[in-house]
């Protein structure tokens, strides 16, 4: 069995997501605990992915180069938050 990894490098060749916007970036997850109030360890606590890779995704302002099952596991646990992902940004539901 091989395992395809996806990381995302050029937003012009974005998959969408489960909502039809591209991935969520660094800047949108950043904001999203900000909003919420949480640190980065609160996060990986809530979506599962380690403390590292949460680390990692918020260092950049676009998509971040990390699994796409992590991104979603991210997207997913700040969702269920009460986080909304809008087309350029974040806003609480």
């Amino acid at each position: 069995i091989t395992m395809l990894q996806t990381t995302i490098a050029d937003d012009s060749k974005m998959p969408l997501n489960q909502r039809g916007f591209g991935l969520i970036t660094g800047a949108q997850i950043r904001a999203a605990c900000s909003l919420l109030g949480w640190k980065y360890a609160d996060l990986a606590n809530k979506c599962g992915v380690s403390y590292p890779t949460i680390q990692r995704a918020t260092l950049v302002d676009g998509v971040p180069r990390i699994q796409s099952p992590n991104l979603f596991a991210i997207q997913a646990a700040l969702e269920k938050a009460g986080i909304e992902f809008i087309e350029r940004g974040v806003r609480l539901k």
